[in-house]
């Protein structure tokens, strides 16, 4: 990707973060098609005791060999420093784990539990789709009494005048609504805005490289083994999981506690 034009400084600014924490103490959980927790990027941070598959009613590895969306968001939040192979996540100290729970036969007492099992350790819920479920328990309850915070992608339809209000939880307002910007700051031509979104961050965007038009989304691991997925991993799926870690990073900062 030599020859790139991109702009300075669209990005999370996670480094000056990191000279203060870089995530220990903060657990953070994927809610999506599927996590692969022995990927070499993510087996280093991963808590199997809170890991669920609701597709098998277990608590198994929460791996789905048919896609690696999971994968590559967890990677975004806590990608291993130890490895590194496919970048590091913006909080690579974080403790991580995943749930399985897009997938058929699931009921919507699975997608409850799925956002509410195990909240008193998990600090943070990153959900890279639109569901129907129920969180408000937790917000109050959840991480020993201070709530469990609640990120949701915004969406990817605004090449179709998509709102993020059309997706349950993107409009409530417990839970924190992301969309992306590409390598120039300009808003992605997918991400889908409005009153809804809380925060936009770096995704896939469209630029040019050598004269030609080119998109270029962010690096995460990939569903096999220690595979990655370079510089093609994009939507709002991506900003979500990297809004996720970089706020919390923040607020922990701001408060000497999170």
């Amino acid at each position: 990707y030599g020859g790139v034009d991109v702009t300075a400084n669209i990005d999370i600014d996670a480094i000056p973060a990191w000279e203060t924490t870089k995530g220990a103490g903060v657990t953070a959980v994927v809610v999506d098609q599927g996590v692969d927790g022995s990927h070499s990027d993510l087996a280093g941070n991963w808590d199997s005791s809170i890991q669920k598959n609701y597709c098998s009613s277990s608590t198994s590895n929460p791996y789905d060999s048919s896609g690696s969306h999971g994968t590559s968001c967890a990677g975004l939040l806590a990608g291993g420093e130890a490895d590194g192979s496919c970048g590091m996540g913006v909080a690579p100290d974080a403790t991580l784990s995943g749930r399985r729970i897009l997938c058929s036969g699931v009921t919507y007492g699975d997608y409850a539990s799925s956002q509410s099992d195990n909240c008193d350790v998990i600090d943070i819920f990153s959900n890279s789709w639109g569901p129907t479920a129920a969180i408000e328990g937790c917000v109050e309850t959840g991480r020993n009494g201070k709530g469990s915070v609640y990120f949701f992608a915004s969406g990817n339809e605004a090449t179709y005048d998509g709102d993020p209000n059309d997706y349950p939880y993107s409009r409530l307002p417990q839970s924190f609504s992301i969309s992306s910007v590409g390598v120039t700051g300009e808003p992605s031509y997918y991400s889908n805005f409005g009153a809804a979104v809380f925060a936009v961050t770096p995704s896939m965007g469209t630029t040019t490289q050598n004269g030609s038009t080119v998109t270029v989304g962010v690096t995460a691991p990939d569903q096999t083994s220690s595979q990655c997925n370079t510089l093609g991993f994009s939507g709002t799926s991506a900003a979500t999981p990297i809004a996720s870690l970089s706020l919390s990073l923040s607020v922990y900062i701001l408060t000497l506690g999170f």
